[in-house]
């Protein structure tokens, strides 16, 4: 039976309910979400969409978190490639002062694309004071440029005032290629537990401005049980890793396929 995400988005555990008032789901994602996912990641070399799996990952682990916490907070996940070629509504995305937005591409010939540059250059009036910004990115090799275009990326958003945040010390880059025993373009089930690990950090990041409703970010990440040295509680083996992140692998690597249903989740995901 195929793993369908609707089965999933409730039920990363160890996570703890905060207070009744809180527990309100998230509305439907748009360009007004106060978490922005924002994907520059054409795939035409391998048509595998590594870096937007990935990215639906991140958006289902955000939702699942915040669900169980009762956060008010939206989610929406966000292809600006297609609006490249129309500023108004790439400026949309860049606009309302989000609380966090985390732009994510792949690597093309160890850097960044040029959709990755063309994004800032379109939009250099926009203003992103006040907000937590970071990236997640796709790399062939483990040593074959992915973390020069996170560093890219952080630094243009820095250059537009966004404070920049990382996994602790880990840039969120996966590889998915050059690997023994993997077939490529596969997530590992360490790659979807740094996604978790991840989308944790990005919702104490967006409790940071404060508002009314919102819990101080000390308390969820005592509920969460969150720790920045994500290395400190490493997954050891298998058996540390739950079902649940086991699902949500073997879902975004099934839509490695063209045809997949899994696939088409994915982009009709995409706004």
């Amino acid at each position: 039976m195929r793993t369908r995400l609707r089965d999933f988005r409730h039920r990363l555990p160890g996570a703890i309910l905060l207070p009744a008032p809180l527990r309100s789901a998230p509305s439907a994602p748009s360009a007004t979400a106060d978490i922005r996912l924002i994907a520059v990641a054409p795939s035409p070399y391998t048509n595998r969409m590594d870096s937007i799996r990935a990215g639906y990952g991140l958006k289902i682990a955000l939702e699942t978190r915040i669900r169980q916490l009762g956060l008010p907070l939206t989610v929406g996940y966000f292809d600006a490639v297609k609006r490249l070629d129309n500023p108004t509504s790439l400026a949309e995305l860049f606009s309302g002062s989000p609380r966090a937005m985390i732009i994510g591409s792949s690597t093309w010939g160890q850097g960044s694309s040029r959709y990755v540059r063309q994004l800032f250059e379109v939009v250099p009036q926009q203003s992103l004071l006040d907000v937590q910004a970071s990236s997640w990115v796709t790399s062939g090799g483990a040593h074959t440029g992915g973390e020069v275009v996170a560093q890219d990326i952080q630094r243009s958003m820095m250059g537009i005032g966004a404070s920049t945040f990382n996994l602790g010390q880990k840039l969120v880059v996966f590889t998915t290629d050059e690997r023994d025993n993997l077939v490529p373009g596969e997530f590992t089930l360490i790659d979807v537990w740094v996604m978790d690990q991840f989308a944790q950090m990005i919702i104490l990041k967006a409790l940071q401005r404060g508002g009314r409703g919102l819990p101080p970010p000390s308390q969820v990440q005592d509920a969460l049980g969150f720790n920045i040295d994500y290395f400190s509680k490493f997954p050891l083996g298998d058996a540390e890793l739950t079902q649940d992140l086991r699902r949500l692998r073997r879902f975004l690597n099934r839509a490695i396929a063209l045809t997949s249903p899994e696939r088409a989740e994915i982009l009709a995901s995409l706004q």
